[in-house]
């Protein structure tokens, strides 16, 4: 397009090069849309000038890219141009001139349609005009463009009133002749104006459909030969396609014979390997399957159908194949024949290419959509098993999502006696030895849930002591690295823990859907399910330490912390007794720690209601579970869906800790001097050699285990718990902000829940993780965590005042500075005091970051590490 309005403007007068020095052409170029306009006057006297029809197709091609140009001014000049240059081409008699007069015609029309957009195609271009171009020309391109053109706009516009007119009977049988013109372009044209005809029932069409038929079939049968259907006759054929798909879609009054049938299903046959010819050859299959045709080889090109939705390569042709053979599936009477196709694309289940396996998934999951529930029914043991083995066998995750999903929507659509076999056949692989098979059906288990909803309710009496059998802790819970993250464990190992991610899921689900928490019933089941779960917290792999964090948030989410420290200290204070017996034995053998926590808040033996978690610990599992979460938040393992969900579990935990231990009437004297043993920790990787992070771990815990018992688990022994975290992670990793950006999280949040009146008691040692961040120039300083931090100390201000506000940040700011000068003058001393252990300390400074610097090119450039070989001397 570009080029055509680029060599029409050097076909203009006023930029020609013999007329550019013209006072006059000089003056129109300034003006040029108007000069423009000036052009579209055209009368009959002009033809014997010459260039006036290079000068006027010109004006004509440029207009509408010329800006700016009113649309009130333009469109009369060209319906003005259009009725003049009509009635001028009607009454020339020289063949020559018409055709040029015609063309000019056409290309008026075309920049009129583009001048007037938004108006109705009726409002542009008179009928009667139209009409009467066709009828006088019905053999020239150039009219059949500007019919063409009219329909099409007619559609766009959703205008159907020109073509149900009784006139177009007559157009119709015109433009029959040109399909048989010498002239490609004319029958090329020719055949999209029938193509917009067909899809109307007109009584012309009705008649002359038999003719019609033919002629398109001799058109396919000169120019659709093998290795004719290039350049020109590429066009005839695919316009020809279009219209025989559209007489056999739309035209009801006719039907093609059994011999047309079998030509037209060998031409889709052929096409649809071509990939320049796949789109007609589709659609004309979905035209034969829309009319329920049948011959003995619709069988045979459905199998090729059904062979190109799992072997080709293009995702697009793979969906058309899956649409035409779902088409024929549905519409067609096959009996037993249906088995056959179904089992084809079960088979397909174990493809070697992914992209195979998954069109297979996608169609079954489609048919599972579409097919009636009988029909499924019968069917269902021949769709589960193999669509259920692939969640195992199959490496693709994308194959498991689509195959989790397909068997949801088969499972939907099935009655709830043919879902209870079925869900007796998983039960039965989870009590299977086999370890592949318990994690088929922890797998399936959830699938069931997320089909069921609150359905499965019913379930549950078989399947939770199942899952309180399966899920105990088999002595996993040291941190280090999973059976699903390493290539040294057998493949037992794997399904094993794959197994328990899956039931851990699976309950969350319930969960949610079922009634579960809360319910009597479950009780004692739960209690143990809980103990497992509170012991998976330090799983191995991070997917189970996320589930099982996940599975406590469910838990918190359905109490209230005023409800569980009320009840505890009902408990601890002898007011209210649970049935400890009846939890030993169901726990076994308890710890000398355990035992003395049921000593301490009073409980008797004898037969009373069961107690539901974590109520039956007492308050003691608010501890554990504190450390436990806190040990999470110091591991290797922990990201940022993790992260969130510890938060939110600390919360609560801060909440009923704040209500279960109230606030001491004395200050605690000793707070900047722990201040100032948390500041220590800050630059400790410049004393102390850096450990790994579970290393870190492993000390810090032993630390906090030690510590347990003199230290009160109040809510200052919290704060002081999570401030010692963020303090480690800015000393030892300072570039990672994971833990220290959930620490001031969960500062922000115990911040409101202890409010204004109470909160200076806690104030500075809130304050003092989130000063050091801001306060810290280093250049890798996370902007993102300063931020939370000022936002963090703006909340804390509004809730306590300016004031006090005030003096907390001054008194923490001297703390922190005093803490970095003595910090400081250690160092100078122990250079002069001790220049042994000096020196071995900048040694071993100097060491972690040539360390440092290894890593770093190791991940710029992986092969950085490796040596390259000697090469050996000739005479060795």
């Amino acid at each position: 397009m570009q080029a055509s309005v680029t060599y029409a403007m050097m076909s203009l007068p006023i930029l020609s090069d013999h007329q550019s020095k013209s006072k006059k052409n000089k003056k129109q170029a300034d003006n040029f849309p108007e000069y423009l306009l000036s052009l579209l006057e055209f009368s009959p006297e002009l033809l014997r000038q010459d260039n006036v029809v290079s000068v006027l197709w010109a004006a004509l091609v440029c207009l509408p890219s010329t800006r700016p140009l009113d649309k009130a001014r333009v469109v009369p000049k060209l319906n003005s141009l259009i009725t003049t240059l009509g009635d001028v081409a009607e009454n020339q008699k020289d063949e020559t001139v018409k055709d040029m007069l015609l063309y000019l015609l056409s290309v008026a029309v075309c920049s009129l349609l583009q001048c007037g957009q938004g108006q109705p195609m009726q409002s542009l271009v008179q009928e009667d005009f139209v009409w009467n171009i066709l009828r006088t020309n019905p053999t020239c391109v150039h009219a059949l463009l500007i019919g063409d053109l009219y329909i099409t706009q007619l559609v766009r516009d959703q205008d159907g009133s020109f073509l149900a007119a009784d006139k177009l009977k007559l157009i119709f049988p015109a433009l029959q002749p040109n399909l048989s013109s010498p002239h490609k372009k004319v029958t090329v044209v020719a055949l999209r104006c029938i193509t917009w005809m067909l899809r109307y029932p007109l009584p012309s069409i009705s008649k002359s459909a038999f003719r019609l038929t033919k002629i398109l079939f001799k058109i396919l049968h000169t120019h659709a030969m093998a290795g004719a259907a290039k350049g020109a006759n590429f066009d005839i054929v695919v316009s020809c396609f279009k219209a025989v798909t559209v007489l056999v879609r739309d035209v009801k009054q006719h039907m093609i014979d059994e011999k047309q049938l079998q030509v037209l299903l060998t031409y889709a046959e052929e096409d649809m390997h071509d990939h320049t010819r796949q789109a007609t050859a589709f659609g004309l299959l979905k035209a034969i399957l829309s009319r329920k045709l049948i011959v003995p080889e619709m069988h045979d090109v459905i199998k090729k159908v059904a062979q190109l939705s799992i072997t080709s390569e293009s995702p697009s042709v793979r969906l058309q194949c899956r649409q035409v053979v779902l088409n024929f599936l549905l519409d067609y009477p096959l009996g037993n024949k249906l088995k056959r196709h179904l089992e084809f694309y079960v088979r397909q289940l174990n493809f070697d290419l992914e992209t195979g396996r998954e069109s297979s998934l996608e169609m079954l999951a489609t048919i599972f959509s579409s097919f009636p529930q009988k029909t499924l029914e019968t069917y269902a043991g021949m769709f589960f098993i193999p669509m259920a083995t692939r969640l195992v066998n199959d490496e693709s995750a994308k194959c498991h999502k689509i195959t989790a999903l397909a068997i949801k929507s088969l499972l939907q659509k099935l009655r709830v006696e043919k879902r209870d076999k079925l869900f007796t056949m998983v039960t039965h692989w989870l009590h299977d030895d086999n370890p592949a098979h318990q994690h088929l059906a922890s797998q399936l288990c959830g699938i069931f849930v997320d089909a069921e909803e609150a359905g499965f309710q019913r379930r549950l009496d078989d399947i939770l002591p199942q899952i309180q059998e399966h899920i105990k802790p088999d002595g996993l819970q040291k941190d280090g690295m999973s059976a699903m993250e390493t290539d040294d464990t057998s493949v037992e190992e794997r399904h094993t823990d794959h197994m328990l991610f899956n039931l851990l899921s699976a309950l969350a689900k319930m969960i949610k859907h079922c009634s579960i928490i809360g319910n009597k019933a479950y009780t004692d089941t739960l209690n143990a399910i809980w103990d497992s779960i509170q012991s998976h917290l330090l799983h191995p792999h991070s997917w189970v330490r996320l589930v099982s964090a996940q599975l406590f948030g469910h838990l918190f989410a359905s109490k209230q912390p005023d409800i569980i420290a009320g009840t505890m200290l009902k408990a601890a204070s002898g007011t209210w007794t649970t049935n400890t017996s009846a939890n030993e034995n169901r726990m076994g053998k308890k710890t000398k720690r355990k035992r003395k926590a049921d000593k301490e808040r009073g409980g008797v033996t004898g037969k009373m209601e069961a107690v539901e978690y974590p109520l039956n610990h007492g308050q003691e599992i608010v501890r554990e579970l504190v450390f436990t979460f806190c040990k999470q938040f110091q591991s290797a393992l922990l990201n940022k869906d993790l992260g969130d969900q510890v938060v939110r579990n600390l919360v609560f935990l801060g909440k009923v800790i704040h209500r279960l231990y109230p606030d001491k009437t004395e200050i605690y004297q000793t707070e900047e001097r722990l201040d100032s043993e948390d500041e220590n920790d800050d630059e400790n990787d410049e004393r102390t050699p850096k450990l790994s992070a579970e290393q870190n771990t492993t000390n810090t815990d032993k630390q906090g285990l030690g510590r347990r018992t003199p230290s009160p688990a109040d809510l200052t022994w919290f704060l002081r718990r999570m401030c010692r975290i963020a303090a480690s992670e800015a000393a030892k990793t300072p570039k990672q902000t994971l833990r220290r950006t959930c620490v001031v999280k969960w500062l922000a949040a115990m911040a409101m829940d202890v409010g204004g009146d109470r909160l200076p008691s806690y104030l500075k040692l809130m304050m003092k993780p989130m000063c050091r961040e801001i306060g810290d120039q280093k250049s890798h300083a996370d902007n993102d965590l300063r931020q939370l931090c000022q936002e963090a100390l703006d909340l804390i201000k509004g809730l306590v005042g300016l004031e006090t506000f005030s003096h907390a940040y001054a008194d923490v700011q001297r703390v922190i500075t005093q803490t970095r000068i003595q910090r400081k003058q250690q160092r100078a001393l122990q250079a002069v005091a001790d220049p042994v252990q000096a020196a071995k300390h900048k040694e071993k400074k100097h060491q972690n970051k040539k360390e440092a610097k290894k890593r770093r090119l190791q991940q710029l450039r992986p092969r950085y590490h490796i040596v390259k070989k000697a090469k050996l001397s000739d005479g060795t």
